[in-house]
């Protein structure tokens, strides 16, 4: 069975998060509402969609969207003492967006982005995806996204005088 693409990208909202995936020395105790993008990528057949023009045949990425952002402003780790994570709502993110499609989509997967999380880069991220049963899809990925480093860079003498910019 082949499987469309249905894209939700760059959904900007502000989620309280506890701890970046990125360990540090002192994370902050409570939860601080941040920034954070969240792209959604479901695996769904909307042939039947197309020939039919009905559209619940497809998934409706509106109610995806609203889920999305209702959890990431309302999410709260399971127990007061564990800190909120960008893994965990990402996580939640995929587990209710799955809870609420009814068609027999193939899989669904979210990239969780922090802007504010590391200094010098655009974003930290995390990625997950989830098949319909619930089950992991691969393995989990953390990332950083635009990464600036001031380096030398040439292999002349002259070329090697001045760092230079570097995204990574």
């Amino acid at each position: 069975v082949m499987a469309d693409h249905i894209k939700i990208n760059g959904l900007s909202v502000t989620a309280p998060i506890s701890i970046s995936p990125w360990p540090t020395l002192d994370p902050p105790e409570t939860p601080v509402s941040q920034p954070v993008v969240i792209s959604l990528d479901v695996l769904h057949d909307i042939s039947a969609a197309g020939t039919s023009d009905d559209l619940s045949q497809s998934v409706n990425y509106s109610e995806v969207s609203k889920i999305a952002a209702r959890v990431s402003t309302e999410f709260r780790s399971s127990s007061n003492t564990d800190p909120v994570t960008a893994l965990g709502l990402a996580d939640e993110i995929l587990k209710q967006c799955l809870a609420s499609i009814t068609l027999p989509i193939t899989e669904l997967s979210v990239v969780l982005e922090l802007p504010k999380a590391v200094l010098r880069a655009k974003a930290a991220s995390v990625y997950i995806c989830r098949r319909r049963n619930g089950e992991l899809s691969g393995k989990i990925k953390f990332g950083i996204k635009g990464l600036l480093a001031h380096t030398t860079v040439g292999i002349n003498p002259q070329e090697r005088k001045d760092k230079q910019p570097v995204v990574v």
